[in-house]
């Protein structure tokens, strides 16, 4: 089965660019290296990046003490919002916007942490966030580690939902 969907990939990709389809097989290759895989890399919070999705209205608090504690422990955050320059808090508290939604990828995340919040156009907010979490959940697979040392730290905030990729 393995070989035959190979064969029929590489016709289609031919048949597409305009090229002969192949003739023969592929050289064998039987080497592989534990190294460069990244089943083996070794899991912890400190390795790893949050995707924050806000916006304006969040509550200033909780979100604070969140993102200190990630930060507390190594985690990398990217804060994503429909636009760049600040979010600001129901408490006056501001964060500075790393990325948009636009200028990133639920690709360059491994978890995400959705606060939501209020927006100038709160239609495309809504559905901007609710785009990169689909896309983050399209591609998770049950055969995905979960890094367990992001997992209780994460879960220790009760209030807020965090969604792990």
């Amino acid at each position: 089965m393995k070989k035959y969907l190979k064969e029929w990939f590489m016709q289609g990709v031919a048949d597409n660019i305009g090229v002969d389809r192949p003739s023969g097989s592929n050289v064998p290759v039987s080497t592989s290296y534990s190294s460069l895989s990244q089943a083996s890399t070794s899991k912890y919070a400190y390795t790893q990046k949050a995707g924050v999705l806000i916006g304006d209205g969040y509550n200033g608090n909780e979100v604070t003490n969140a993102l200190n504690t990630l930060q507390q422990y190594g985690v990398f955050v990217d804060i994503i919002s429909e636009r760049l320059g600040t979010v600001i808090g129901n408490d006056g508290t501001t964060l500075q916007v790393d990325k948009t939604f636009l200028t990133s990828s639920p690709y360059l995340v491994d978890s995400l942490y959705v606060i939501g919040g209020s927006s100038r156009n709160q239609v495309k907010f809504n559905s901007d966030i609710t785009e990169f979490v689909h896309v983050a959940y399209k591609h998770y697979t049950i055969n995905q580690l979960v890094f367990p040392q992001l997992v209780s730290l994460l879960f220790m905030h009760q209030k807020t939902i965090f969604w792990l990729v």
